[in-house]
């Protein structure tokens, strides 16, 4: 009886730990930090499960923790109807403890901002100083992960001091893995924020108009905003991969893709859909894990 009560309660106990190891305590608080501009948000549930951590770390240069496995929320963050950004909070492990950072994300999954919501360190107050933020705000999963290779060579990070310098690679690590959780287990929630943004949240627009493409691995729809812009996105059904973008004059824009993919700095626009599948289809053949 003593056996199984003790097994109980350790299932339990890490059921439960799973569940709230990276929870937003105040989300209400914490959301209006990073986006005074913040009305109202929704939450969106989503379970990491092995399989969503095998996918993220094929993309990262170190492991994640078993505590990453379980339900975690995500927030899409409102004024009125018109998404501003989306929060996602992360629990990283370090020297003082558990260090809690919440995530401010663009619809492109780059960072907007941070804040903390446990960090038992003085260093904390150096890192959410401008001239730290600034190397981090605005900037991709890809560029993120350059950013910490070549770390040691920033001359920001050449005046910390070493607990300074310690907090700074925690919070790049949970920033690169912010992004890459985000994109791979809330993919679904991010594609319809995307397609509601784009459509102006116009209920109406949203029916999605399948076109046949030359390739048996790429699917394309087609939808249009409140005032008829024409937008689309195409699926490589082999990975699940999506890109949208918008269609006018025939060209094709992208504006969304996967965040594990190199992105040009130059707009990517092609001028027919048989030179966008050319070019997406390079992209998912030559992609570096």
């Amino acid at each position: 009886m003593i056996k199984y009560l003790i097994t109980t309660l350790f299932i339990f106990s890490n059921l439960s730990f799973g569940q709230g190891y990276c929870a937003l305590r105040h989300p209400q608080s914490k959301i209006n930090h990073l986006y005074p501009k913040c009305q109202n948000f929704e939450t969106i549930i989503s379970t990491i499960d092995d399989n969503v951590r095998l996918e993220v770390e094929q993309y990262l240069d170190f492991p994640l923790y078993f505590y990453e496995i379980g339900q975690h929320n995500l927030y899409a963050v409102k004024k009125n109807s018109n998404l501003l950004g989306i929060v996602h909070a992360r629990s990283e492990k370090s020297k003082w403890g558990l260090v809690e950072i919440v995530w401010g994300l663009d619809l492109n999954l780059n960072i907007d901002n941070f804040t903390f919501q446990r960090c038992r360190t003085s260093a904390k107050s150096k890192l959410l100083d401008d001239s730290f933020k600034k190397i981090i705000r605005n900037k991709s999963f890809i560029e993120l992960k350059s950013i910490l290779k070549d770390l040691s060579k920033n001359p920001t990070y050449q005046n910390f001091n070493e607990d300074q310098k310690i907090l700074a690679e925690i919070l790049l690590k949970s920033a690169i893995k912010t992004i890459a959780l985000t994109e791979a287990s809330w993919s679904n929630s991010i594609k319809k924020l995307r397609i509601k943004h784009l459509c102006k949240n116009n209920e109406k627009k949203y029916d999605l108009q399948s076109v046949n493409t030359s390739s048996g691995t790429n699917e394309i729809k087609f939808f249009k905003d409140i005032d008829n812009k024409d937008f689309f996105y195409i699926i490589n059904t082999d990975t699940n991969n999506y890109y949208m973008g918008e269609h006018k004059d025939g060209k094709f824009s992208i504006l969304y893709m996967p965040v594990f993919y190199p992105k040009s700095k130059d707009p990517m626009i092609f001028h027919n859909l048989k030179t966008l599948e050319a070019s997406l289809n390079n992209i998912e053949n030559s992609i570096d894990k």
